[in-house]
């Protein structure tokens, strides 16, 4: 059985960001298991594994037999990263709703995702595996956070905050600044750029902010996948504001690198991360939270040990092996119905 894993994000790695992560976890899960694959082929393959939505996507999800799909975007998340009008987004709700419809099997990422594709009016077979971390890029480790430290210019005993993703509304990067300007005897580090100037998602408001930042908040600009675990080896906990994601790698990445989680409180991450982080409702929250991170050293030890706990669900083994028997099963099925 060889499998065709398609994702334009090779392209573009730095408009598509964690989807093309999840794509590069998706190979070295692949590789772990020791399941037979190609990428981005024209040619014919027995599953063919779609992460992107573009014109090669659409090609190969119009041309393949057996399609498995992997729910990165929902109308609603790209419309946080976009900027979209409401013809845009009715347009953005066909095309989705054409697309995941075409498929054979859908991984969603997610129970939110899988009831929001529901919802849409998507009626294909559905079955729960989350993005996977790897364990090869991102740990602890003390000498990449001194690095990190000294690339940043910052000194060692420096509270740093970090933050990561694209610069849109939907990451509630608004909030990350007017903390930093709270806080300023920490230092906040936004790891991440803009997705595309004319396209993303952002108000006026987040402009000038980002503009007229307070001097102990630093944007990074875009980061190879190969350094983010550098920034986050350097920072002493994730600060994640974000206003609504389907599975962030961000989280489960500053987790494995041994970071203390602050997230904003959504449904989502409850069913996803339930107990393994300070859920915040707003800034104020946001605030204390991180102050008692840095004054409570017991509070910051319990934090960190539930990170690691975290991580331990999302091993590429284990969830490598349920997506290698979803493979199995529907290849087994498409060959007692020919």
């Amino acid at each position: 059985m060889i499998v065709n894993v398609i994702s334009e994000s090779n392209l573009f790695p730095t408009i598509w960001g964690g989807i093309h992560t999840a794509f590069l976890n998706n190979l070295q899960m692949l590789r772990r298991n020791k399941v037979e694959f190609v990428v981005n082929s024209f040619g014919k393959a027995d599953i063919t594994h779609i992460h992107s939505f573009g014109p090669f996507g659409l090609y190969k999800l119009l041309t393949s037999k057996l399609i498995v799909l992997t729910t990165h975007v929902t109308p609603e998340t790209h419309a946080g990263t976009f900027r979209t009008t409401s013809l845009g987004l009715i347009i953005t709700r066909w095309y989705l709703k054409f697309f995941y419809n075409r498929a054979d099997l859908i991984i969603a990422l997610s129970p939110k995702v899988k009831n929001d594709l529901k919802k849409l009016g998507v009626n294909k077979k559905m079955v729960i595996i989350s993005n996977p971390i790897n364990p090869e890029v991102f740990y602890k480790d003390l000498n990449l956070g001194i690095k990190g430290r000294k690339e940043l210019g910052y000194k060692e005993n420096n509270f740093i905050v970090v933050g990561a993703g694209h610069l849109v509304v939907r990451k509630g990067v608004d909030d990350f600044i007017f903390l930093a300007k709270e806080l300023p005897e920490y230092l906040f580090i936004w790891v991440g750029g803009k997705v595309a100037d004319l396209f993303a998602a952002e108000t006026q408001a987040q402009k000038d902010m980002i503009t007229n930042h307070p001097p102990n908040f630093k944007i990074t600009g875009y980061v190879p996948y190969s350094k983010m675990a550098m920034y986050y080896n350097s920072a002493d906990a994730l600060l994640f504001p974000s206003h609504g994601e389907i599975a962030s790698m961000v989280i489960i990445e500053a987790a494995a690198c041994g970071l203390p989680l602050i997230l904003r409180d959504l449904p989502e991450y409850q069913e996803l991360y339930n107990g393994s982080y300070i859920p915040c409702k707003n800034n104020s929250e946001f605030k204390n939270a991180l102050k008692k991170l840095n004054s409570d050293k017991s509070f910051y030890k319990e934090m960190v040990g539930k990170s690691k706990q975290l991580v331990n669900n999302f091993s590429p083994e284990k969830l490598g092996l349920l997506l290698f028997e979803q493979y199995k099963e529907l290849y087994k099925l498409s060959k007692t119905n020919s």
